[in-house]
């Protein structure tokens, strides 16, 4: 099998059924429901697509008690049986009330496999949530959300975007994620497990990336 074929498999699509929501919601605001596939719904793919044993999973815990943990995932592709890495990091989504390093850890796999390919559709936003858990439904065009005006430097809030409900341009060269925003208010994408001092969440610009190039 051709890396271009693996990825095409391990890119594609998945049964309604297989991809489920939640509430992201933060205490206090109105909710928010996003998409995701569930961990062994990855692992059933990598073994579908890579095979068993030619695959496999790294977890270091980077911040115990915060049941925080860096993620790599490892794969040997066929064509070029090349073995690479992958790396992301996994937080708990059940806060006190579940197993936070557990949770931590079936995070940073879903979130480290978007990187193989395996669910980015979901979490770029072409599916819109179901509260129900079940068959969310494509997404429908939304109007786009106000961002920081051009030449500001500042990057945009949590807040500031639903990334479910932002179209989407081309891809960050240096992340290998899609941009969110829009051509005349800048494009934007969070830096996945990547926070200030003050811990606030870490935002890659385009425009800034092209002022270094």
């Amino acid at each position: 099998m051709s890396n271009t074929k693996a990825w095409e498999l391990l890119s594609a699509h998945f049964d309604a059924k297989d991809v489920k929501s939640f509430n992201g919601a933060k205490p206090g605001k109105p909710e928010r429901w996003l998409s995701y596939v569930e961990d062994e719904t990855v692992m059933d793919r990598l073994d579908e697509v890579i095979g068993a044993g030619n695959w496999n999973v790294d977890v270091e815990a980077v911040d115990v008690p915060h049941s925080i943990v860096k993620v790599t995932l490892g794969i040997r592709w066929p064509e070029s049986q090349a073995f690479l890495t992958y790396s992301d990091y996994g937080y708990p989504t059940n806060g006190e009330q579940g197993e936070g390093m557990k949770e931590a850890v079936s995070d940073g796999i879903r979130r480290t496999a978007r990187m193989a390919g395996i669910a980015r559709y979901v979490y770029a936003g072409e599916v819109k949530a179901s509260p129900s858990g079940r068959s969310p439904s494509p997404s429908p065009s939304q109007p786009r959300p106000a961002a920081p005006s051009s030449g500001s430097g500042a990057a945009p809030s949590d807040d500031d975007f639903d990334m479910a409900d932002v179209d989407a341009d081309d891809h960050c060269p240096k992340h290998h994620v899609k941009w969110y925003g829009d051509a005349e208010k800048g494009y934007y994408h969070k830096q996945e497990g990547e926070f200030w001092p003050n811990g606030k969440q870490k935002w890659c610009r385009k425009a800034d990336l092209e002022k270094q190039g």
